[in-house]
């Protein structure tokens, strides 16, 4: 092909770039460490380190391999959230309870589901009793992801 400059240094970095665009549409974690070792084969070959295509491979493999078991505990917790103790587990369940919390969609009370509106979510919830929309409830207890809820007295 005439015209076009095959230049290391760019192909390294539009290969990492490429990487860390598709980590979006990858569950995992898992590409972005190969694209960030993309980057740093291609600051090596930027900076004027002689490396021939083998090395370059070589590098960009070793280090994505290397990134990917030393930092993909750190970042997944970092974007997907996860706790290190596990009395913090123990709590997430009881949470709720005590709650006060808007009905948004009506409960139809004996078992009938309807909808609450709790921490800008919302919630499967079960009453005893037919409760209306717009009506301030307080959460009993949280069985999986639905909130038993009674009326505000």
């Amino acid at each position: 092909m005439t015209g076009i400059v095959w230049n290391p240094v760019l192909i390294w970095f539009l290969a990492g770039a490429a990487l860390a665009v598709l980590e979006f549409f990858v569950p995992g974690i898992v590409l972005i460490f190969f694209g960030v070792s993309a980057w740093v084969v291609s600051a090596l070959l930027a900076v004027g380190v002689p490396l021939s295509l083998p090395w370059q491979i070589g590098i960009w493999i070793a280090l994505g391999v290397v990134l990917l078991f030393t930092m993909r505990r750190w970042l997944s917790g970092q974007l997907t959230g996860f706790t290190w103790q596990k009395e913090d587990l123990n709590k997430m369940p009881h949470e709720a309870v005590g709650a006060r919390v808007e009905v948004v969609e009506a409960i139809g009370g004996k078992g009938m589901e309807g909808r609450v509106k709790w921490k800008g979510t919302l919630w499967r919830a079960v009453a005893e009793e037919a409760i209306a929309a717009g009506t301030v409830v307080e959460v009993v207890s949280q069985e999986n992801l639905v909130l038993r809820v009674k009326r505000v007295v």
